[in-house]
């Protein structure tokens, strides 16, 4: 209950610093036109791509045309939609600390998520596309990763998620390539023949559904 506690703590900690940025929020062409974006989503539009761009995948447009169907269109919920993923964010590296160390070092890593350098405070509260999404990607490829190097038994839901995220993360934008290598090589340290298995197939099927505007677009 205490590790909850702490959880919830840190977790309120950092909406609250996110919460002064949204007292005067900032805006650019970047967000208004993810803001324009998500307005067309909800007109009946399906955009593939940040407008007048062949990278960098529209995922937050969805997310933020969610928020404004359930909270209005704003400047405070364009970038409001942002600061709830980076609360997300948190989340996931504290669960991600607590499989590979333990619940104080989980409680730590959160809080430093939650109180980090300015930069990565500024960019948790804009809608400029992809800032906060391949982070926040790229520590659940670390988490399902993880699942995989530490059990004997590989599922495939495991190897699913796994590439569902990868091809998100292509499609949202290429940085993702920076969690790749690291993932992929203890992977196969983990044992040379484990791409061989059945169970990879799930893997590519995932790759193959979650970026799908991608291959879809440059197929076209």
């Amino acid at each position: 209950p205490l590790t909850v506690y702490g959880l919830l703590g840190v977790i309120l900690l950092g909406a609250g610093v996110r919460l002064l940025f949204l007292l005067t929020p900032y805006m650019d062409s970047d967000q208004a036109i993810n803001g324009l974006m998500a307005r067309h989503v909800l007109q009946g539009e399906f955009p593939f791509f940040f407008y007048g761009q062949d990278y960098c995948g529209s995922i937050e447009a969805y997310w933020v045309s969610t928020v404004f169907f359930l909270l209005g269109v704003s400047r405070y919920t364009l970038n409001g939609a942002i600061a709830l993923l980076s609360l997300f964010f948190m989340l996931f590296v504290y669960l991600f600390a607590r499989r590979i160390a333990d619940p104080k070092t989980a409680l730590w890593a959160a809080l430093f998520t939650a109180l980090p350098s300015y930069y990565l405070v500024f960019h948790s509260v804009l809608a400029r596309s992809a800032y906060i999404e391949i982070p926040l990607l790229g520590t659940l490829l670390f988490i399902f990763s993880h699942k995989i190097l530490s059990q004997e038994r590989f599922r495939k839901s495991h190897f699913f998620f796994l590439g569902l995220f990868c091809g998100l993360g292509l499609w949202t934008h290429f940085l993702i390539v920076y969690f790749l290598p690291p993932i992929f090589f203890l992977i196969l340290m983990k044992g040379p023949r484990l791409w061989w298995r059945p169970s990879v197939w799930f893997f590519f099927l995932g790759v193959l559904g979650g970026g799908l505007p991608l291959w879809v677009h440059n197929i076209l």
